[in-house]
């Protein structure tokens, strides 16, 4: 028979090139370059080539087919199987990891001879290709991931850690291509600061009735009473320089959330337009102008100056 150690020899030179490969360090919804594609299934396709090449060349060494696996060829073969499944593991090919197993209690029983090897080989090369086709990888172009799962798009999640939320779910909707929702998410965050305008401003007295919970007002509701708000803000401006920055800071923001709401917020959550890229681009460059025009004077939870 032959040596079993040469060939184990030759194939742990392959074993050290897979080792110098990068572990898949991947998890669901984690962005990944393309060279870190590569990279990985480089090692998969090597740790695939290594099993392959221990069944095939074993079932050429002019053994008679009928003639059972020897021992050492099964524990080789166990070795070589437990390797691909780790590496399908890191796939999430959860039924190749399955079917890996089961081939490796078969051959450790010693149910398989020379002969039948290549069809062992042809049978777990199927498997993996068939789930291999179900893994889909999103591609997303590099300038639209600059706004994938980012944790501060705006720079206001000190100030604003709710509405941060809505812009971290606006960025990875643009980046996907998922425009609409873009918008939505923003109009989402752009209510938060509203809200905090309102509180600021103590405008809760000229809701209707007054101090209603502002999550069960409209929009519509939120702008009269800040209109009125940012009317007592213009009192004494004429001759109180910081009064006139105030009042001028709450006003410049009032008209901003007008506008959201009159230009966008109705549109999109009454399915009056379907929002493209060039335009999503736009608003979320509006919001972001509005949340940090808020943070710098206020947030959720500080106390309006």
């Amino acid at each position: 028979m032959t040596d079993i150690l040469t060939e184990l020899c030759e194939s742990e030179i392959l074993a050290q090139k897979a080792k110098q490969v990068p572990e898949w360090f991947a998890r669901p919804y984690q962005l990944v370059s393309l060279l870190e594609m590569e990279q990985f299934y480089a090692a998969f396709f090597i740790s695939k080539l290594l099993f392959f090449h221990e069944i095939f060349t074993e079932s050429i060494k002019g053994e008679s087919p009928n003639q059972p696996i020897s021992q050492a060829t099964r524990e080789l073969m166990e070795k070589r199987l437990v390797a691909l499944s780790e590496e399908c593991k890191k796939a999430g090919l959860e039924n190749s990891v399955s079917h890996l197993m089961s081939l490796r209690i078969s051959v450790a029983m010693g149910e398989y001879n020379y002969g039948s090897l290549k069809y062992v080989g042809e049978e777990v090369e199927r498997v993996i290709s068939l789930e291999l086709i179900k893994s889909s990888f999103f591609w997303i172009p590099k300038d639209d991931a600059d706004y994938f799962q980012k944790d501060d798009l705006f720079g206001v999640k000190e100030k604003f850690p709710e509405a941060n939320k809505e812009i971290v779910e606006a960025g990875n909707c643009y980046a996907t291509g998922s425009y609409t929702a873009c918008v939505f998410h923003l109009m989402r965050a752009v209510e938060v600061g509203s809200r905090k305008l309102v509180s600021a401003l103590n405008a809760g007295k000229y809701l209707d009735p007054p101090n209603r919970p502002v999550e069960l007002c409209t929009w519509d509701d939120l702008l009269k009473a800040l209109d009125k708000g940012v009317a007592d803000k213009a009192v004494g401006t004429r001759n109180d320089a910081a009064k006139k920055a105030t009042y001028e800071f709450y006003h410049h923001a009032v008209a901003q959330f007008r506008n959201f709401k009159d230009a966008w917020r109705n549109n999109v959550s009454h399915k009056r337009e379907t929002y493209k890229q060039g335009k999503a681009k736009d608003i979320m460059d509006n919001t972001r102008q509005f949340m940090q025009h808020l943070a710098s004077r206020l947030g959720e939870k500080k106390r309006a100056k």
